[in-house]
C-alpha cells in the first residue's frame, strides 16, 4: 500500500511540469499593465494646456488652476530632475480630476507617464494641508518624484521601454519595497516645499511618540501593508524619516548615489546589500542606528485625563450629554464609522458604520448626530453631502444630494445647519434649512473654509479660513455671511475653532514643532496659548463645559480621547494679527487652452510581449493597447500562440465610455485542451463576438448594482485529439446580467475580507444562421467572512442550467475560477481543484467552494527571498460539485486539499499559489497544480 501511494504522489509531481509553470509566471509578470485608474464622468468636457514637458488635461472651468499647475510642474520638474539626475523623454500627462471631494494623487506608467490629482482642497486637519503655498505643490512634488524615480534606470532599460513599452519589468526601481518609493517622495517634497510633511509637526509627532514609547518597527515589517499604527502612512513616515537620517549623517549626495545604484540592478534578491554598496553598512545596521537616533518627545506639564486607551484613528469628538461621547473611529481592519462611549461603564459601541466621514457635530435640540461624508453620486462622482443620525436607533437621514457640502453645525434655534460648500477649488459658507433643499450661499469664495461653529447666542460664526499665500487662520462671520475679522498668527496654523461662550473662542494651534490650544478673547482682541502642552500633539477639540476641554492626542498606539481642565492650566499671551474684513479678490487670469486631443493619446505606441496560462497550457504572444487619459476610451488586441494546442488565439476589446452607458465590443477566438471523462481529450475552439452595454443601477461606497445587456454571436467547436468527427454548436442571441459587488479589501488584508459578489445571468439564443434556440440561466454567489483579521473564510456557490433544442454544455474541472464578468459563454465551474479541466460536462450543474485562507508570515521578515516577495499564506479548501444532462442527478464529486500561496508586489498585488488536491474518484491522486491570480 505504501509503495502504491508513493508512486501516485510521484506521478502527480511529475505532472506538474515545473519548467513551463516558471516560464509562465515570468511572462505573466512581464505582461502586467500598471496602475489603471477609475473612470470619470463621460459628460465632462476636457481641455488641455501643453508645454515643453507636460500636457495638463483639465475639465472646462479649471483654466486658472491648469495654468498654475503647469507653471509649478515645470519648476518642480527642473528641481527634481537635477536632484535625482533623471529625466523622462516623453511628455508627462497631468490630469486634474474634478469628480472627487477627497484630495489625493496617483501615477500611471502605461501607456505613457501620467499624474492624476483629485482637485478637492483638504481641510486644515488633513496632513496634506498646512503652509502658505498651495497644497497642490506638495501633492504634485510627491507624485512627480515617484514618477521620476521609477523611470531612473540604465540605458538598456530605457531602450527596452522605447521598443516594447513601459512594462513593469523595464523599471528596476519597481522591485523595491513601497516604503523606499514613498519615503523618497516625502523626502523630496519636503526639500522643495516649505510645507512638506517632514516640515510640519504631524509626521514628526507621530514618529517621536512611536519611537519613544517602544513601538519602533523593523524595516522588514513595513513591507506590503503593515497593520500597526499609524496604518497607511507607516511607509511614508518611516521611509521619509530614515532618508532624512541618512541625508543628515552621510550627506544628500549619498542618497543620489543610492538611487543610482538601485536603478541599475536588473534583479535584486535583497535590499540590504544595495545599501552596503553605498554606505558600507548593511541596511539592518543603518536601521538600528536610525532607531537609536529617533527623537524623544517632550513630556506634557499639563495633566491629561485619558478616556480611551485603544488607539488607532479618532477624529471629530463631540459631547452628547454628561455621560456620552461620540467620535469617528477607524482601525483600517474593518468598516470605519461613528462610535459612542458611555462614561459610566467605560464601554464603547458602534453607532454607525460608514466610510469617509469628514466632520461631526451634535444637534442638542433634535438629539441627533450630523456629519458630512462622500458618497457616489450619479455613478461616477465621489461627492460629500450632509447626513443626520439618531443616537437612539442609528437611523440615518440624508440632507443633501450631490451638493459638495462639508462640516455641518446646527443653529441654536434648530432652524437648520451652517456648512461649507465647495465650488471647484474655492469654498463658501452656506445654510441648509430643510432636507434635500438647495443650500443658500452666504459668503464669498475663499481658498479654504472648514469647521464652522455658531456662537451660543446665534450671532456669529467662527470658521477656519485659508487665504492665498497665507496659512490657516480663524475668521469671524455674521450669520448673513459677512466677514468681520480674521485672527492670524504668523508661522502658525489655526484650526477647529470652538466657542467657550459668546466672547471666548478656543482653537488648535500648530507650529513647526508641536500642536497646542489657543484661546481668543473677542472683546479685548487678546490671544493666549496653553503653556506646558508640549506633547502629546493636539488635533481636535470639543467643549463639554466652560471649565473643561475634550481633545484627541497622539500616543504610540494611535489617537485617544482625554480631558483638559482649564482651571488647572496656565495661559500666556501670544502676538496675533486681527485683520478687518477684506475686499473680495479680483477675478483670476485664465491661461489659453485648447480641446483635449484624445486621438493622440489613443494612438498605439508599443507592441508588447504578452502571455497567459490557461488550463496547463502556456500561451505566449504580443499585445497592442491604449487608452485616453480620462479613461473614457480604451482598446486592446492580443495574439497568443498555445504551445499545447499549437494554435493561435486572438482577443480584441474596444471600450467606448465617452457616453452613458458604457459600451464594450469584444472579439475572442481561443483554443483550450479539455480532458473529459466520457469524450476523452479534445480541443475546444470558442469564437465569440459580443456587444455589451453596462448600466449602473445603484452605485455606493459599500456596494454597486449594475445591469449589463449584450448581443453575442458564438461558435463552439470540439475537435477530438483522436480525430473523431468534429462537433460544432452555434449560439446567437442576447444576454441579460445583474451584478452586485460589495466585496472589500481592507488595509493589511492579503485577500478580500468582507462583503461578496452576486451575479445572475440569463441568455436567449435564437434560431439564426443555423443556430438552435437555447435558454440559459446562471448564478454565481461569493461571500468573504473575516476570521481573526487578516484570515478569511471564502464561500462560493455556482448554479447553471440550459434547455432548448441543443442545450449549452457546461464543463467542470480545473484550478482557476471564471473572471469577474461573463458567465454563460465561459466555464462557470472551472474551480474544481483535483480534476482535469473539463472532466465533467452537462447541460446544467452546481458547485460549492469553501476556502479558509490563513496568513503564515511576512516572507522578507523570516526569509530574505527578494524585495518583491511579501506574504506567505495557506489555504485549506473543499470543492463539491455535480453536472447533469437530461435529468437532474445528485451524485456530486468531492475534492479537498491545501494551497501554499505567495503574495507579490510587482506593479500591483499578484497572487501565486502551489496546491495539492485529492478527490475520491480519479486514480491519479494527489493532483499538484499551479495558479496565478485569486482563486475566487
Amino acid at each position: 500500500m505504501k509503495s502504491t501511494a508513493d508512486a501516485d504522489l510521484l506521478s502527480g509531481i511529475l505532472r506538474f511540469q515545473a519548467r513551463k509553470q516558471i516560464l509562465c509566471g515570468l511572462i505573466f509578470f512581464f505582461s502586467l499593465s500598471a496602475f489603471a485608474q477609475d473612470r470619470l464622468a463621460p459628460s465632462i468636457e476636457w481641455k488641455e494646456l501643453p508645454n515643453s514637458q507636460f500636457v495638463v488635461v483639465f475639465p472646462e472651468g479649471y483654466e486658472h488652476q491648469a495654468g498654475e499647475i503647469a507653471h509649478t510642474a515645470v519648476r518642480q520638474y527642473k528641481l527634481l530632475s537635477e536632484l535625482w539626475k533623471v529625466s523622462i523623454e516623453s511628455r508627462i500627462r497631468l490630469l486634474l480630476a474634478p469628480d472627487s471631494d477627497v484630495a489625493g494623487g496617483s501615477i500611471t506608467l502605461f501607456p505613457f507617464p501620467a499624474i492624476r490629482i483629485d482637485m478637492a482642497p483638504p481641510s486644515p486637519d488633513s496632513r496634506l494641508s498646512g503652509g502658505k503655498e498651495p497644497w497642490l505643490d506638495k501633492v504634485l512634488a510627491h507624485e512627480l518624484t515617484r514618477l521620476l524615480l521609477l523611470h531612473k534606470s540604465s540605458g538598456f532599460f530605457k531602450h527596452l521601454r522605447r521598443g516594447i513599452g513601459p512594462l513593469p519589468f523595464t523599471f528596476p526601481m519597481m522591485q523595491y519595497p513601497s516604503w523606499v518609493h514613498e519615503g523618497l517622495a516625502v523626502f523630496s517634497e519636503s526639500l522643495i516645499c516649505p510645507s512638506g510633511r517632514l516640515n510640519t509637526p504631524d509626521f514628526r509627532q507621530m514618529f517621536q511618540h512611536i519611537a519613544s514609547e517602544g513601538g519602533f518597527q523593523h524595516f522588514l515589517s513595513l513591507r506590503g501593508s503593515p497593520s500597526r499604527w499609524p496604518g497607511p502612512v507607516t511607509k511614508f513616515i518611516y521611509g521619509a524619516e530614515f532618508f532624512r537620517f541618512l541625508g543628515n549623517h552621510y550627506g544628500q549626495e549619498s542618497l543620489q548615489r543610492l538611487v543610482t545604484h538601485l536603478s541599475r540592478v536588473p534583479i535584486s534578491l535583497g535590499i540590504s546589500l544595495r545599501f552596503k554598496h553605498v554606505f558600507h553598512q548593511r541596511l539592518r545596521k543603518l536601521w538600528r542606528q536610525f532607531g537609536l537616533a529617533a527623537g524623544q518627545t517632550k513630556r506634557s506639564d499639563i495633566a491629561l485625563r485619558p478616556l480611551t486607551h485603544d488607539g488607532w484613528i479618532k477624529q471629530y469628538p463631540e459631547i452628547v450629554d454628561n455621560e456620552k461621547l461620540i467620535w469617528v473611529s477607524n482601525n483600517y481592519r474593518s468598516r470605519p464609522g461613528i462610535r459612542i462611549l458611555d462614561r459610566r461603564t467605560g464601554k464603547s459601541a458602534w453607532l454607525l458604520r460608514r466610510w469617509g466621514i469628514s466632520s461631526l457635530a451634535y444637534d442638542f435640540r433634535h438629539q441627533q448626530v450630523v456629519f458630512s461624508a462622500p458618497e457616489v453620486f450619479r455613478s461616477f462622482r465621489w461627492i460629500s453631502d450632509i447626513y443626520s443620525c439618531s443616537t437612539a436607533g442609528g437611523e440615518c437621514r440624508r440632507w443633501s444630494r450631490g451638493k459638495s457640502l462639508f462640516h455641518p453645525h446646527p443653529f441654536p434655534d434648530g432652524s437648520g445647519f451652517i456648512c461649507v460648500s465647495r465650488d471647484h477649488d474655492r469654498f463658501r459658507l452656506a445654510r441648509l434649512n430643510v432636507p434635500l433643499s438647495e443650500p443658500v450661499m452666504l459668503s464669498g469664495k475663499y481658498v479654504g473654509l472648514a469647521h464652522p461653529r455658531v456662537s451660543p447666542d446665534g450671532k456669529k460664526v467662527a470658521v477656519a479660513i485659508k487665504q492665498r499665500h497665507k496659512d490657516w487662520s480663524i475668521a469671524l462671520f455674521t450669520l448673513a455671511g459677512e466677514l468681520e475679522s480674521i485672527i492670524h498668527l504668523p508661522e502658525k496654523r489655526c484650526s477647529v475653532p470652538r466657542w467657550l461662550d459668546n466672547n471666548h473662542l478656543v482653537f488648535v494651534l500648530s507650529g513647526q514643532e508641536n500642536s497646542t490650544i489657543a484661546m481668543a478673547n473677542l472683546s479685548n482682541r487678546r490671544v493666549q496659548v496653553l503653556t506646558g502642552l508640549h506633547s502629546p500633539g493636539i488635533r481636535y477639540l470639543a467643549v463639554p463645559g466652560n471649565d473643561c476641554l475634550l481633545t484627541v492626542f497622539l500616543n504610540a498606539g494611535g489617537e485617544d480621547l482625554a480631558e483638559i481642565h482649564l482651571h488647572e492650566s496656565q495661559w500666556t499671551d501670544l502676538p496675533a494679527d486681527w485683520f478687518p474684513a477684506q475686499a473680495r479678490p479680483q477675478p483670476e487670469s485664465i491661461a489659453p487652452s485648447r480641446s483635449y486631443n484624445k486621438w493622440r493619446d489613443l494612438a498605439p505606441r508599443f507592441v508588447s510581449p504578452d502571455g497567459s496560462y490557461v488550463e496547463k497550457e502556456l500561451q505566449i504572444g504580443a499585445r497592442v493597447s491604449g487608452r485616453d487619459l480620462p479613461g473614457s476610451y480604451d482598446y486592446q488586441a492580443r495574439v497568443l500562440y498555445g504551445l499545447k494546442t499549437q494554435r493561435w488565439n486572438t482577443d480584441m476589446r474596444l471600450m467606448l465610455g465617452g457616453f452613458f452607458p458604457r459600451v464594450t465590443l469584444t472579439w475572442r477566438r481561443e483554443h483550450q485542451v479539455l480532458e473529459n471523462r466520457i469524450r476523452g481529450d479534445f480541443i475546444q475552439t470558442n469564437a465569440f463576438l459580443n456587444l455589451e452595454a453596462q448600466f449602473p443601477l445603484k452605485v455606493r461606497r459599500q456596494y454597486r448594482w449594475d445591469l449589463a445587456v449584450g448581443i453575442h454571436v458564438n461558435r463552439i467547436q470540439d475537435r477530438s485529439i483522436l480525430h473523431d468527427p468534429d462537433e460544432t454548436v452555434k449560439l446567437n442571441g442576447f444576454s441579460l446580467t445583474l451584478i452586485c459587488d460589495s466585496d472589500q479589501r481592507y488595509y493589511d488584508a492579503f485577500t478580500r475580507t468582507d462583503g461578496g459578489r452576486f451575479v445572475l445571468m440569463t441568455s436567449w439564443d435564437v434560431a439564426l444562421w443555423g443556430s438552435s434556440p437555447v435558454r440559459s440561466l446562471a448564478l454565481d454567489w461569493r461571500r468573504y467572512i473575516s476570521l481573526r483579521h487578516p484570515n478569511v473564510l471564502a464561500l462560493r456557490m455556482a448554479v447553471a442550467h440550459s434547455w432548448g433544442e441543443a442545450p449549452r454544455v457546461f464543463y467542470m474541472g480545473g484550478a482557476s475560477a471564471q473572471g469577474r464578468a461573463g458567465l454563460v459563454e465561459g466555464r462557470l465551474f472551472s474551480l474544481m481543484r483535483g480534476f482535469p479541466a473539463g472532466y465533467a460536462s452537462g447541460f446544467g450543474g452546481w458547485q460549492f467552494n469553501m476556502e479558509t485562507r490563513l496568513q503564515l508570515l511576512k516572507i522578507e521578515r523570516a526569509l530574505p527571498v527578494g524585495p518583491s516577495f511579501e506574504r506567505l499564506y495557506m489555504a485549506l479548501f473543499c470543492d463539491i460539485g455535480n453536472m447533469w444532462t437530461q435529468r437532474l442527478r445528485f451524485s456530486p464529486m468531492f475534492t479537498w486539499g491545501a494551497e501554499l500561496g505567495v503574495l507579490l508586489y510587482l506593479g500591483g498585488s499578484v497572487e501565486v499559489a502551489l496546491g495539492m488536491a485529492v478527490n475520491r474518484s480519479l486514480p491519479h491522486n494527489p493532483t499538484i497544480y499551479f495558479r496565478i491570480g485569486e482563486s475566487f
